[in-house]
């Protein structure tokens, strides 16, 4: 902390001395971070570095003063316990055909336009203790189309009432709890977190 310069050796990383600085992963290769401690304290008077900013393709992170490295094979990015916290997840297995099991309880989600699907955020639970945010995709609503969901023909503007009816596929709520993998994207692409939980159907009968 303070004015001293954190070295990272023997990764080849310079100094760090004050300023502001971004942390690209995985385009930085920091090496394997079963070698490689999370650091602290970053903050400090005399010129000394007071924040990180961590990135991924996808997600940024500001005001960062730890940063936890957890597994191997880069997943992505997502605040820890709290927002100063970054925690670099990464897959267990190392490649990216590798995958991650996780735990976790749903704390909100986002409905994709036109279509009963949505996009989770679950906070991640590691023995018994609430930590990383992360977002996470339902596969038993991937096959749903703006006209059929769970293999009922749909309408509405939301792609989520089934026909003749006043029933509603809805989401998965809020406080159930998921186990989840992340591995790579059925459709390609960066890995993602996966899990299947039945969708809830309500509303009124006619």
């Amino acid at each position: 902390a303070g004015a001293s310069a954190l070295a990272f050796p023997p990764f080849g990383i310079p100094n760090i001395q004050g300023g502001s600085f971004n942390f690209a992963f995985p385009q930085l290769n920091i090496g394997p971070p079963s070698t490689f401690p999370g650091f602290t304290g970053l903050g400090g008077g005399g010129g000394g570095l007071s924040s990180v900013t961590v990135t991924d393709a996808t997600t940024t992170l500001t005001g960062i003063d730890t940063i936890n490295f957890k597994g191997s094979g880069l997943v992505g990015v997502g605040y820890g316990t709290s927002t100063n916290i970054a925690d670099v997840e990464y897959q267990d297995t190392g490649g990216g055909g590798g995958s991650t099991l996780v735990y976790g309880k749903i704390s909100a989600y986002t409905k994709v336009a036109g279509i009963a699907q949505w996009t989770y955020t679950v906070t991640e639970y590691v023995a018994g203790a609430a930590g990383a945010s992360l977002t996470m995709y339902n596969l038993l609503e991937k096959s749903n189309t703006a006209t059929n969901a769970y293999g009922y023909t749909t309408t509405g503007a939301g792609g989520d009432q089934i026909s003749g009816t006043q029933l509603y596929v809805k989401p998965v709520p809020v406080d159930a709890w998921v186990r989840a993998e992340s591995t790579n994207d059925p459709d390609g692409g960066t890995a993602k977190y996966w899990f299947s939980a039945p969708n809830p159907v309500d509303g009124t009968c006619t």
